[in-house]
């Protein structure tokens, strides 16, 4: 037997590495019905360590596999982006200088992008270059 409540601790999904934790939120089902699980994930968000990243200026670049994700060709859902692991912080002035990505797609914490593009960010990371980081 489930055990449910009309009562729930609110998470949501972090963007970036997909890992889940509190907001520190409660919700209440309004006809106080027992539909909950213990925690109830509502929508996808930053972790703090991220969400401290994007406010310090970095960008995450998360590495997914475009075979893996039914939305490639067109802007990928964090729903459906099948992660490979790799993620890559880049301040964003740096990462206006050595990526396609527009300003516009850079004001936003995470740029889902391929194995092959990770690879250029790696090699760039790898020349001792201070104003980023992977993962």
């Amino acid at each position: 037997m489930t055990d449910k409540s009309f009562v729930t601790v609110e998470q949501h999904i972090c963007i970036v590495c997909g890992t889940y934790f509190d907001t520190g939120t409660v919700l209440l089902n309004q006809h106080m019905s027992a539909v909950f699980d213990d925690k109830t994930a509502t929508r996808y968000g930053l972790c703090p360590a991220h969400k401290k990243l994007h406010e310090d200026d970095y960008v995450a670049f998360v590495a997914v596999d475009p075979d893996r994700c039914p939305s490639a060709n067109h802007a990928i859902d964090p729903r459906e982006a099948y992660r490979t692991g790799d993620i890559a912080h880049i301040k964003r002035d740096v990462a206006i200088q050595i990526t396609d990505a527009s300003r516009y797609q850079l004001k936003f914490p995470v740029i889902f992008i391929d194995d092959a593009r990770m690879l250029e960010l790696k090699t760039f990371i790898a020349n001792d270059n201070e104003d980023s980081s992977i993962n």
